[in-house]
């Protein structure tokens, strides 16, 4: 404190006046004395973290007055949200939020914002695909709709658009069915033409669902197999550039081959929130599957307006959302992933998931703090 300080400087004052002018044994007792005030300073700098990429800094990290999370309540549906608000209306929640934090999030061309917004000219609608909240299952109805197929033949044979295998090709879709189809001089016509909507997710479930579907299910189509023989390892020698910070949140339990990797979930979310990333592959770090939603579907965008923004945890949205659009049909069946793990297997991976430690789910949560805030799962605006 202020007195600590001012003694400090009488003791220096004592020494420059002491060493020309003072006795003999004056001269020694200060040498002695200032030979132990530097070695105390530099074991004192000796012991504070410095700064790196490979070190989470705390001032860049959002800091948030919400409770700690309890590691029981996450799961890959987790978060009920409290909120009574409907899409339309969160849809302008999110606007005024993006507007008060400003250019806080990534406008990266890797995205492929263009790639990922599906169009229905028979209904005027436009979708933004969000990796694990429903994208697949909504992707499958905007794939049906390119092959001209009407709402009233899906809404006649519900098992049309469940029968749709893969949905994530897309050059199988028709013509003028997504944003990339068109030149980019007509995208802000073709967006501001048709009801826009995206359905979000949390953060952290999010991530939790892509480790279990791309890493820990067993699934074994040629999409799987890319995710785990391809970005596996990239992902695991990263995680390896980042050891330091692995170790921190004792997130080692990391297996790196050339062709092959494994790791657990607890070392996928470190990497994913809080390790830097500097040397990978944009393939990687983009991936829709754990990015940043807001900045995949250019939710704070001012030229991209929203007419819905769903919350994937909310029970009832879906159904909100097609009646908005006069469909009258039920969302397709899940994921064929989504029905891979057997009854034993989904009791394992949520008990992995609810193990893991506090200390790391509230640096996680910190690390999210502003995306969640923006999209309207939590009312604590964060500090930057």
């Amino acid at each position: 404190g202020i007195n600590a300080e001012y003694g400090t400087q009488k003791i220096v004052r004592s020494i420059i006046v002491m060493v020309p002018y003072g006795k003999w044994h004056e001269k020694l007792f200060c040498v002695v004395l200032a030979t132990v005030v530097v070695l105390e300073f530099g074991l004192y700098f000796r012991r504070q973290p410095s700064p790196s990429f490979d070190t989470p800094v705390e001032d860049k990290q959002l800091v948030t007055t919400e409770e700690p999370v309890e590691p029981a309540t996450i799961s890959l549906k987790s978060l009920e949200v409290k909120q009574t608000i409907n899409g339309e209306e969160r849809a302008e929640l999110v606007r005024r939020r993006c507007k008060e934090v400003g250019d806080a999030f990534d406008k990266n061309s890797e995205f492929k914002f263009e790639k990922r917004v599906f169009l229905s000219s028979e209904s005027r609608v436009g979708y933004c695909s969000v990796a694990k909240a429903y994208s697949s299952s909504l992707k499958r109805i905007f794939f049906i709709l390119s092959k001209n197929r009407t709402l009233e033949e899906i809404e006649g044979d519900p098992n049309l658009v469940s029968s749709v295998v893969y949905p994530h090709y897309l050059p199988w879709f028709g013509p003028k069915t997504i944003l990339f189809h068109y030149p980019m001089e007509k995208w802000r016509t073709i967006l501001d033409s048709h009801y826009l909507f995206a359905i979000v997710r949390d953060p952290i479930s999010k991530a939790i669902s892509a480790f279990r579907d791309k890493f820990y299910s067993e699934t074994n189509d040629e999409f799987h197999r890319y995710f785990k023989t391809t970005f596996g390892p990239d992902i695991c020698r990263d995680m390896e550039k980042n050891w330091q910070v692995m170790q921190n949140y004792g997130a080692t339990n990391v297996n790196c081959g050339d062709k092959s990797a494994t790791f657990d979930l607890k070392a996928f979310l470190v990497w994913v929130f809080l390790t830097s990333h500097s040397e990978i592959s944009p393939d990687i770090l983009h991936n829709p599957h754990w990015s940043s939603q807001i900045s995949i579907c250019r939710i704070c965008d001012q030229s991209v307006d929203y007419n819905f923004i769903g919350h994937f945890e909310k029970d009832g949205e879906i159904g909100d959302l097609f009646s908005r659009l006069g469909w009258n049909f039920p969302l397709p069946d899940p994921h064929p992933s989504d029905m891979v793990l057997s009854h034993v297997e989904r009791e394992e991976f949520d008990a992995i998931v609810q193990s893991l430690p506090k200390d790391l789910l509230n640096a996680l949560y910190r690390s999210v703090a502003l995306e969640r805030y923006v999209l309207g799962y939590t009312d604590q605006k964060p500090v930057i």
